[in-house]
């Protein structure tokens, strides 16, 4: 858990800097607002849901939000802006669904879920 959360803030922080300089502090404040109200309120939602359908649900609805949040974050969030590449051509970004059909990328993301 410690390593995951601390790989986690890293790239959270990180990726807010790069993308939203100027808002970086309050952005960081409404992450951490948003992860403690989580924290507070996730085990009394997960058994609210593990009442409602078993074992299985509360990690259905997880996995269901976390898929809209990945399909929204690629909708809304501003795209990468890349540097020019030696020979000064510029690289195209890469997609959300170039990640998830990448095999080996897939493979990783699947592990680390």
């Amino acid at each position: 858990m410690a390593a995951s959360q601390s790989a986690y803030v890293t790239a959270y922080t990180s990726l807010l800097g790069m993308q939203f300089p100027g808002a970086l502090t309050t952005l960081l404040g409404v992450l951490q607002v948003a992860y403690y109200a989580g924290a507070a309120t996730g085990p009394t939602v997960g058994a609210a849901l593990y009442e409602a359908g078993g074992f299985m649900l509360p990690f259905g609805a997880v996995g269901a939000v976390i898929v809209l949040g990945s399909v929204l974050a690629e909708l809304i969030l501003p795209k990468e802006q890349r540097k020019e590449g030696g020979d000064g051509e510029k690289e195209e970004p890469r997609r959300f669904v170039d990640v998830v059909t990448d095999r080996v990328e897939f493979i990783a993301i699947v592990g680390l879920t």
